[in-house]
């Protein structure tokens, strides 16, 4: 994925590395090491939920380039017999295309740190520079999708679209249904 692959699963966390070989432009992080503890979609969803009152990452990417927007609203839960987390996004922004074209996206909920960079990643488009770039954040690499997480985040929904849904003529938004296809804590919160 992406150039990159994770290595070493060991008493239930997983071990990522990097080598420098990447599909540009994408910047992810070169020879980092971070332990991140695999864990089930639902451990931390109390705090899932109420950092998305505030506001969280969700990141899209294609093959030459990953974007970043800030997301104040969605749902986790369990849909058709599997772990969902719904995201909305209205139909005119970068990111809906590039859901649209990979079928795929992460969920990264930041610790309180990192929240102005959150709210500025909801300030402009992708499609008109890197916010990635802009904002200073890392990525890292998931085994499960091909879309990065951002480094420093609390935890990290790697997800692939099995449904979607108009929230017209409410709004102009797709609900994205996400199979969370895995979930990953830091390791500061045990």
């Amino acid at each position: 994925m992406l150039g990159q692959t994770a290595r070493g699963i060991e008493n239930g966390l997983w071990k990522y590395s990097w080598s420098g070989a990447r599909a540009a432009p994408l910047d992810v992080t070169d020879e980092v090491s971070h332990v991140r503890k695999r864990c089930r979609h639902a451990d931390y969803v109390d705090l899932a939920v109420r950092r998305l009152e505030k506001g969280i990452f969700l990141v899209s990417a294609d093959r030459t380039k990953t974007n970043v927007m800030a997301m104040a609203w969605g749902s986790i839960g369990f849909q058709w017999s599997k772990p969902v987390f719904i995201a909305p996004v209205r139909t005119t922004r970068f990111t809906h295309g590039l859901i649209e074209a990979t079928g795929e996206f992460v969920v990264c909920v930041q610790p309180p740190s990192m929240d102005d960079k959150m709210m500025q990643s909801g300030s402009s488009s992708g499609r008109d520079h890197d916010k990635i770039s802009d904002l200073g954040l890392k990525l890292f690499t998931l085994p499960e999708v091909s879309v990065p997480g951002i480094e420093g985040s609390l935890i990290t929904y790697a997800c692939k679209v099995i449904h979607k849904a108009s929230a017209e003529p409410r709004s102009n938004h797709t609900f994205f249904f996400g199979e969370i296809l895995g979930t990953y804590s830091d390791e500061s919160l045990g």
